[in-house]
């Protein structure tokens, strides 16, 4: 966390403007050294946190992309791959999309029609569906290609972006955990 004694930083991620709190120089030189570029290492400001919102709700969103929990079902990858092998394309995996969930036996693209996901005591509640960019096509050995991005703009696009996946926010918590894979 911020120590007490740190200014205040302007920072922006995509859209958002907010506060961030220096977070140390000790942490500072570990990132610049392990990542070989200077770096500062900031978080969120309590007293200024960063909003995200749809135009009806307002939500606090940490340092991460839109929304700290990411869900796609395996029935939409496997639609995807459908498209791809059509395409005489390769298939992906969703180590491609890096979800934090994974849905099974749903149909494809549930995750952008679902208003709440429960488990147990866990309330998961949809923020938005996932405009995809070309990191989707960086495979695993480091190596950008046109897919899948090319083929997934053929059927999920709107308003010239692409979505595959959808982004959700924790309202109620509890345990997750994982089953069979």
């Amino acid at each position: 966390f911020p120590s007490h004694d740190t200014t205040a930083l302007q920072v922006k991620v995509w859209d958002s403007v907010f506060q961030a709190g220096h977070i140390s120089n000790a942490a500072d030189a570990f990132f610049s050294t392990a990542l070989g570029v200077a770096c500062r290492l900031v978080a969120v400001l309590p007293e200024s946190p960063r909003l995200e919102g749809d135009g009806v709700r307002v939500w606090k969103v940490p340092m991460s992309d839109a929304s700290p929990i990411l869900v796609i079902s395996i029935a939409s990858l496997d639609r995807l791959n459908r498209e791809l092998e059509l395409r005489c394309e390769t298939a992906v995996s969703m180590q491609r999309f890096r979800p934090n969930i994974v849905l099974r036996g749903t149909e494809p693209f549930i995750e952008d029609d679902l208003e709440n996901i429960f488990w147990g005591d866990t309330k998961l509640e949809f923020i938005k569906r996932c405009s995809r960019c070309i990191m989707v096509n960086l495979n695993e050995r480091g190596e950008f290609a046109a897919e899948p991005l090319r083929t997934l703009a053929t059927f999920r696009r709107d308003a010239n972006k692409v979505y595959f996946g959808s982004h959700y926010r924790a309202v109620t918590f509890g345990v997750l955990r994982i089953t069979g894979q």
